[in-house]
């Protein structure tokens, strides 16, 4: 039995984990006030701890009720967000809206692939660059994204960009970085040489 509990509360805290990492990655994607999400998700969870408090009391082998609402709201939480996230997302609808914003930076990361040693070990495998864009957004807020390579190389520093828009199924509108469309060259001021050469 107490295999079984370490077993189930590995699974849950792994699951919980993935879940918070995605959700980190999806909420750049978000238009607006993104702690209204995080906030309506937390009254949701909490309820939830009273019908599954049993379940809590017998892999934390506890009564204490802060400490299984505490074990409640680390793991039950980051699920919730991440599903809200996923069906805000997946049936979100394009109207053809875009907001023009204006590209700060332009830079790469080296991310590494997961690579499989064992049955349960897992290692850093081979190297791969990611190509990223920061983004100022219309309230003055910095967004950052992966984008296509043929992409990063067309943009640069400056430059004006449109993302499309795409309407949220819980009414929280979200950023289509992946259709970033390049719309204004920034202008380049042309160096004055005069200065530099005096008459004799």
């Amino acid at each position: 039995m107490e295999a079984k509990r370490t077993v189930v509360g590995a699974v849950l805290f792994t699951l919980a984990l993935m879940a918070a990492l995605f959700s980190i990655i999806m909420m750049k994607e978000l238009l607006g006030p993104r702690w209204i999400l995080l906030l309506l998700t937390l009254v949701v969870t909490v309820p939830l701890a009273l019908p599954l408090r049993r379940f809590w009391r017998w892999l934390t082998q506890r009564d204490s009720i802060a400490v299984n609402l505490l074990c409640h709201i680390i793991i039950v939480y980051p699920l919730l967000l991440c599903t809200a996230l996923i069906v805000n997302m997946a049936c979100a609808e394009n109207h053809g809206e875009k907001i023009r914003v204006k590209t700060t930076r332009l830079y790469t990361e080296t991310r590494y692939h997961t690579k499989r040693v064992s049955r349960k070990v897992y290692t850093r495998g081979a190297p791969y660059t990611v190509f990223c864009i920061e983004i100022e957004m219309p309230d003055g807020s910095h967004r950052n994204f992966d984008i296509k390579k043929k992409k990063y190389d067309s943009i640069d520093v400056g430059d004006t960009v449109a993302i499309p828009v795409r309407s949220g199924a819980l009414w929280l509108d979200v950023l289509d970085p992946y259709a970033l469309e390049y719309t204004k060259k920034a202008k380049k001021r042309k160096r004055n040489y005069r200065p530099h050469f005096r008459r004799q």
